[in-house]
C-alpha cells in the first residue's frame, strides 16, 4: 500500500461501488463490501479515505469514511496484542494504530465503563470488531494475576505485550497490598502480568514486549529506594519507577534470550496526557499547563508512534534489550545498566509480589548461622 502524505480537497462524490449501502446495510462477509489490494489510501482531514482496487485491469477510486476501510490485510492480520491502559492516551493510540493493521487487541483497563467506551469507538473508527476488553486494577496484585489468568483461558497465543499503563502521584498512596502506588502501578503490575503471560509470548514466537518507558528514568538519585521509604515526592518516585521499567526491560532480555520473545523499551515523548498533567495539578503551577501543552507536548498518536514502531516494524525483527528515543535506539543512564541493580531490583521485585519470602537480617544471619 503506497501511503500519500500530501492533503487534498475532495468533496463525498465519488465512485463507492459496494460502500453505498452505508454502514446500517454493509455484509462484512461480502466481499464487494471489502477494499482488499489496496493501491492508494489517503486520509482526508481524519474522516475520508481515498482508495484505489483493481477491477479487471481497471484502477477504481473509491471516497469514503474511515469507518468503511478495514484492516483486512494488514501488517498485524491474525496477531494478538495486549495494551495496557487502553483507554486513553497513549494506549488507546496503540490500540487505534493496532486495529487499523488487523491486530486482534486485548484491551486492559481498570474502569469497565471508560474500557466500554474506548472499545466501543475504536471499533467504529477503524472497522475492526476483534478488540477485546479485560478489566483490572494494576494497583491490586491478585487483579493483576487474574488478568493474566484470563488472557491464558481465553487465548492460545500472544504475539505483542505493551505495557503501558502508569501513574504520576502527587501525595503517597499505599496499596490493598501495602506497597507505594507509583511503583506498584509502573513497575510491579507490569513485572507480574509479564513474567506470568511468558509461556504464552514463547509458544508464540516470534513475539515482543514493548514496556513504555521515559527519558524522566535519567533524573533519578537514590535509585534503590525504590518504594520510596526515606521520603516521598510525587515526580521522584514518577522517575524511578521509569528508571525501574529500563532496568526490567534489560534483565528480562537477557532472561528471554534465544526463546524468541525479544523485549524493549521506549520513550515516547512529552505526550499530552493524564500523567505528564499530573506534574502541573498544584495551584501554582496549573497556570502554566496550557503553554505546556500547546509548546512542548505531542498527541498521543504520535506519542504512540515510537511504541507502535516496536511493536510492528521489521526494520527491529530481533532487536532484543534495547532502549529505544525516537524511533532509534539510545543511550539510557548508566544506572539503568548496573547488573548488580538489576539484580537486586529483580528478587525485590519477587519478595514485593510473593514470589520469594521478606528477608530479616539479624546476627544469625550475619555470623553465617
Amino acid at each position: 500500500m503506497l501511503a500519500l502524505k500530501q492533503r487534498i480537497d475532495v468533496g463525498v462524490e465519488g465512485q463507492l461501488d459496494g460502500f453505498t449501502r452505508g454502514a446500517g446495510g454493509r455484509d462484512d462477509n461480502d466481499p464487494s463490501t471489502r477494499v482488499q489490494g489496496v493501491a492508494v489510501c489517503l486520509d482526508v482531514d481524519g474522516e475520508l479515505v481515498i482508495a484505489g482496487e483493481l477491477h479487471g485491469g481497471k484502477l477504481v477510486i473509491y471516497i469514503l469514511p474511515r469507518r468503511y476501510l478495514r484492516p483486512y490485510g494488514g501488517v498485524m492480520q491474525g496477531k494478538v496484542c495486549l495494551v495496557t491502559g487502553a483507554n486513553r492516551g497513549i494506549g488507546r493510540a496503540t490500540v487505534e494504530e493496532l486495529a487499523r493493521q488487523g491486530a486482534t487487541v486485548l484491551m486492559a483497563c481498570r474502569d469497565r465503563a471508560a474500557g466500554e467506551a474506548a472499545k466501543r469507538e475504536i471499533a467504529h473508527s477503524t472497522g475492526n470488531s476483534t478488540l477485546e476488553l479485560f478489566v483490572a486494577d494494576f494497583s491490586v496484585q491478585a487483579d493483576v494475576r487474574r488478568l493474566a489468568e484470563e488472557i491464558k483461558a481465553a487465548h492460545s497465543r500472544l504475539d505483542v505485550i505493551v505495557s503501558n499503563a502508569g501513574v504520576l502521584l502527587l501525595n503517597r498512596v499505599m496499596t490493598v497490598d501495602d506497597i507505594e502506588a507509583t511503583f506498584a502501578v509502573n513497575h510491579l503490575a507490569g513485572f507480574i502480568l509479564i513474567n506470568e503471560l511468558t509461556g504464552l509470548l514463547k509458544a508464540s514466537a516470534p513475539s515482543r514486549v514493548v514496556i513504555v518507558a521515559s527519558e524522566a528514568h535519567q533524573r533519578v538519585a537514590d535509585p534503590e529506594d525504590w518504594i520510596s521509604t526515606k521520603a516521598y515526592n510525587g515526580r521522584t518516585a514518577y522517575n524511578r519507577s521509569k528508571l525501574a521499567n529500563i532496568v526490567f526491560c534489560y534483565d528480562l532480555a537477557h532472561r528471554l534470550e534465544r526463546t524468541g520473545v525479544t523485549v524493549n523499551s521506549c520513550h515516547p515523548g512529552w505526550v499530552n496526557t493524564h500523567v505528564l498533567f499530573s506534574m502541573y495539578d498544584r495551584w501554582w503551577l496549573r497556570w502554566l499547563w496550557p503553554i505546556v501543552q500547546k509548546y512542548f507536548t505531542v498527541t498521543p498518536a504520535e506519542g504512540a508512534k515510537p511504541v507502535l514502531h516496536l511493536a510492528i516494524s521489521h526494520d527491529v525483527e530481533g532487536v532484543n534489550g534495547k532502549y529505544f528515543k525516537e524511533m532509534r535506539a539510545a543511550t539510557s543512564s548508566l544506572i539503568s545498566h548496573d547488573a548488580v541493580i538489576g539484580a537486586r531490583l529483580w528478587n525485590l521485585s519477587l519478595r514485593l509480589t510473593g514470589e520469594l519470602p521478606p528477608v530479616t537480617v539479624t546476627g544469625e544471619h550475619i555470623a553465617g548461622h
